[in-house]
């Protein structure tokens, strides 16, 4: 059998697997725990509440210290959320069930050590409404 012809009678191994819902058939995206679009009040550190928008399109902003800016993504079950201040938060479910934790990474520290804070977090509203 020549290398053309087994490319062929592979491909259309898969193209008959994939027509009838085999294996090579597209993937499902997994269900997510929770909606992270909308207004939100996080806390910091020392406690002082601020609120976050989390936008459709990927982006976040904060009225945190004059505002920061950043980007949000799905990582797992939760969403993990990068500002260009350099501050890493990531949001939560409860595993006890009682809302929304949200977990943050000061810029300086190790991301694969311990957060600089673990809070509790609420949702607003499902709307991220106007800019902060």
């Amino acid at each position: 059998m020549t290398r053309r012809r087994g490319f062929l009678i592979l491909a259309g191994a898969l193209a008959s697997m994939a027509a009838c819902g085999g294996a090579v058939a597209q993937q499902r995206p997994p269900a997510r725990p929770f909606s992270p679009v909308g207004r939100w009040r996080f806390f910091h550190t020392d406690g002082t509440p601020f609120l976050a928008r989390i936008m459709p399109d990927g982006s976040a902003t904060t009225d945190w210290d004059g505002g920061e800016r950043g980007i949000w993504r799905w990582e797992g079950q939760a969403v993990r959320l990068l500002y260009t201040d350099g501050w890493d938060d990531l949001l939560f479910l409860d595993p006890a069930g009682r809302g929304f934790v949200k977990r943050g990474w000061a810029p300086e520290a190790d991301r694969c050590g311990a957060p600089s804070n673990q809070t509790r977090a609420e949702r607003l509203s499902e709307d991220p409404g106007p800019p902060l």
